[in-house]
């Protein structure tokens, strides 16, 4: 998609930045997508142990974006709904900044604040930290890539319209380069030489000197658009839709591959401080290789991943998967926890220092999950149940009637103007049911009858009741009297003395009345 932007651009004395000592990877001090330039995925705080959501925060459209954090702890993400988002470290929205399309591109925040991300507008847009528009560059189509900037603050990106290009922080345009009819999802990579990183759409994985200039690049079975990670030796990991995840030297020689099941997309890989590289697979498992490319363990999430994981300083990885859920696991590959929001993760997950692990969702929501433990369920308050029953006459003989007298009092219930349903129970040895009594203490009995509506038919109780024996009664929200006459069934086993107790009133909405509730008894009843 093409729209004409007016380009604005304003030169600035670029900030002092830090250098790297000879033969280090350059370490950008600033947040942006998978962490940092060499996109490692690893950050040097701990990220949430429980997985309980301290807030969200829900936009007008699917978060795709991935979230960046800033040093002051500010959350800055995209939306599909054209926005962009900054949000306080407690949850409050600092200010929003409306694009001209879908906002799919992360964030990065460079070294004085400042907000860069890409739009489906074909621009890229650089916000002060208080959200006004500091300059904008327009290319040739949308940018879904996110941005990367160096230790010396140029910025780099890619574009649909087939270059990747280097802007000063200023905005002035240093360098673009071309790829060859071949554009790319991916976002690019800085190494620690200054080397620029990025695959494409074509399945080649391009290696850009500093000033633009062609390094290497090499032809990979299929399409690439994991976004690379550089390890601290300087190696490159790279996953394709060729079902492999690729370890490339700085030369640009193959040093191995790994075959995964399936395809490896928008996933990145990440690095831990032991080497590990963890990566999803569209074979629905997180895996955990070796640095030498072994498979040290892989875990079944019954899901495709396009998120592309963090791992904590504790070496605890979070990532999220098209089955609507966020995983955390252990570094020994176990689950420490997971989370099912109301649509899938295709955002990847960062880490503030505050303990947190923070997401974009397809559910329209940002979540922020902590450390806080989630509040135990409430005990559920028994309902009293008011049905009051008196039975008349209080002998009869098999084949006879009883007319039971009720009086219930839906106020009492807090149930007035719903439907209920009304169970009595005839119990055998009535001693049971003496006030106080349970309905689990009457239904515990070997003897129990429940009885339908025209309390013409007894129903033996032989286990848990899971569903009415008879239709709904509707009780308008008065008291409600009435009264029901009983057959007692002519079978001679039925004598003995009984006691007719309301077992159980009400299911609401679906909801199946307690064991823990009260019951009321009648008179006793003999049957001769």
């Amino acid at each position: 998609m093409n729209r004409f932007l007016i380009l604005i651009t304003v030169f600035a004395a670029a900030p002092a930045l830090p250098v790297p000592a000879r033969g280090q990877p350059a370490e950008t001090p600033w947040p942006m997508f998978c962490r940092d330039a060499r996109r490692t995925g690893r950050s040097g705080a701990t990220g949430s142990q429980l997985g309980t959501v301290e807030w969200s925060y829900r936009t007008g459209s699917d978060v795709d974006s991935s979230p960046a954090v800033g040093t002051d702890g500010r959350i800055y993400i995209g939306s599909v709904d054209r926005n962009v988002y900054a949000f306080a470290p407690a949850g409050g929205l600092s200010w929003s900044y409306r694009t001209g399309w879908q906002v799919h591109s992360s964030p990065a925040i460079t070294v004085n604040g400042t907000v860069i991300i890409g739009s489906d507008d074909d621009t890229l847009y650089a916000l002060s930290s208080a959200g006004a528009l500091s300059w904008s560059y327009v290319t040739g189509d949308d940018i879904r890539s996110s941005p990367a900037v160096g230790s010396d603050g140029r910025i780099h990106v890619g574009s649909h319209d087939l270059n990747i290009y280097a802007f000063t922080p200023a905005g002035a345009l240093v360098w673009s380069y071309r790829m060859d009819n071949d554009f790319s999802y991916a976002s690019p990579a800085i190494g620690g030489d200054g080397r620029v990183f990025m695959g494409s759409h074509l399945g080649i994985f391009y290696a850009f000197t500093p000033a633009g200039g062609l390094s290497w690049s090499y032809r990979i079975g299929w399409e690439v658009n994991s976004s690379p990670t550089v390890g601290d030796d300087g190696r490159i990991y790279v996953g394709s839709e060729d079902d492999n995840l690729y370890a490339l030297n700085p030369a640009g020689t193959i040093a191995w591959s790994y075959t995964t099941g399936a395809d490896i997309r928008a996933c990145s890989p990440a690095i831990g401080a032991d080497g590990t590289i963890y990566f999803g697979s569209q074979d629905a498992r997180v895996y955990a290789l070796t640095s030498a490319g072994a498979l040290r363990w892989s875990y079944g999430t019954n899901a495709d991943m396009e998120s592309s994981p963090a791992v904590g300083a504790d070496g605890v990885l979070y990532i999220g998967t098209l089955n609507k859920r966020m995983y955390a696991f252990r570094p020994s590959g176990s689950l420490l926890w997971s989370y099912q929001a109301g649509y899938d993760f295709f955002s990847s997950p960062a880490i503030d220092g505050a303990g947190r692990t923070i997401a974009g969702c397809r559910d329209d929501t940002l979540y922020v999950f902590g450390n806080t433990p989630a509040p135990p369920a409430p005990t559920p308050t028994p309902i009293p149940n008011y049905v009051q029953l008196g039975a008349f006459p209080t002998a009869v003989r098999p084949g006879g009637i009883t007319t039971l007298d009720y009086a219930a009092d839906t106020a009492d219930w807090r149930y007035g103007g719903v439907k209920l349903d009304i169970y009595i129970a005839a119990v055998k040895d009535p001693a049971v049911v003496d006030a106080p009594s349970t309905l689990a203490a009457v239904l515990d009995r070997p003897e129990v009858y429940l009885f339908g509506p025209e309390m013409k038919t007894a129903y033996r109780y032989t286990g848990t009741v899971q569903k009415p024996t008879f239709g709904r009664v509707s009780f308008p929200p008065q008291p409600v009297r009435g009264s029901i006459g009983v057959a007692v069934p002519a079978d001679p086993s039925f004598g003995g003395g009984w006691a007719f107790a309301t077992a159980f009133v009400a299911r609401d909405s679906g909801r199946f009345i307690r064991p823990d509730l009260p019951v009321e008894n009648s008179n006793l009843v003999t049957v001769e």
